[in-house]
């Protein structure tokens, strides 16, 4: 839920002192979700592991059926409003802890 989003957000960002970091670690969680759900859809199994080794057993599963859930379309979403928020910070529109908050809104 969005509550538990922002809280635990923010315990990041506190914990982090940069915003940049938490942006693209969590772009590339988003993206690596896109990528095996891609690979699973179109039946190209093998390259999961391929791709991501680290990616077995029970870790893999969990992955792909969050993957399944959130889908492809709101994983790429994701990754763009991430893409956009990362703008915005480097322009210096906005303030970190109220973009930060903006996009786990946004991403719920």
């Amino acid at each position: 839920d969005i509550e538990t989003a922002l809280r635990l957000g923010r315990h990041l960002l506190q914990e982090s002192q940069a915003l940049f970091p938490l942006l693209r670690q969590l772009r590339g969680q988003l993206e690596t979700q896109y990528q095996i759900l891609y690979f699973s859809e179109s039946g190209q199994e093998e390259e999961i592991g391929k791709q991501f080794p680290y990616l077995k057993g029970t870790l893999l599963t969990k992955r792909l059926q969050a993957a399944r859930q959130y889908g492809k379309k709101r994983l790429h979403q994701g990754m763009l409003l991430l893409d956009q928020g990362e703008m915005r910070l480097k322009n210096a529109e906005i303030e970190e802890a109220l973009l930060w908050d903006l996009l786990l809104i946004q991403l719920c």
